[in-house]
């Protein structure tokens, strides 16, 4: 975790100086840099498990008519808009990337990344393959994170806004 914060720091600092000094477009470099921080909360959580066998559980009784990924997608997606409480990141989780555990997301709310992070490891647990994450932002500076997932006839949305372009998008299952 100490590691983590110095790199991120290390980040944060040499953002200012390649953008102020040198005027260097370093958006590619810090979204990369966000995106390997998206990833490492990609594992083994027991909510997200839980959620996933509800979830599991509900399309096969409820909804056996309907495409197994399409309905696990759907009722994923609701589960997580419905119980998980959106709440803004302090100034600290913001720099540090910190609290985005799905355990403490579902226990204190989160902001999008939190919120994302939380739906890719419910996807993880329900065996998805072809999920992204996408930073989307405006004249391309991200300030949102939303979650993909191609189902090889369109890709679909999880939390996107549609006023805002998708600047970068990264596979992470």
């Amino acid at each position: 975790m100490r590691a983590l914060k110095i790199l991120t720091i290390i980040a944060v600092v040499g953002t200012i100086i390649l953008t102020t000094i040198f005027m260097i477009n370093i958006a590619p470099i810090v979204l990369n840099t966000q995106s390997k921080l998206v990833e490492k909360y990609v594992g083994d959580y027991n909510i997200t498990k839980y959620v996933a066998k509800m979830v599991d559980h509900e399309c096969k009784t409820m909804y056996s008519f309907i495409d197994k990924d399409f309905c696990r997608w759907n009722t994923a997606a609701l589960w997580v808009l419905k119980n998980i409480r959106y709440k803004n990141d302090s100034l600290t989780e913001n720099a540090f990337y910190t609290n985005n555990s799905p355990e403490l997301t579902y226990k204190n709310g989160n902001d999008c990344d939190g919120i994302a992070i939380f739906f890719i490891n419910v996807l993880k647990e329900l065996g998805f393959k072809k999920v992204y994450i996408a930073f989307q932002g405006i004249n391309g500076k991200s300030d949102h994170l939303c979650v993909l997932w191609d189902d090889d006839t369109q890709i679909r949305k999880f939390n996107c806004f549609t006023d805002r372009e998708i600047i970068y998008v990264k596979r992470v299952l």
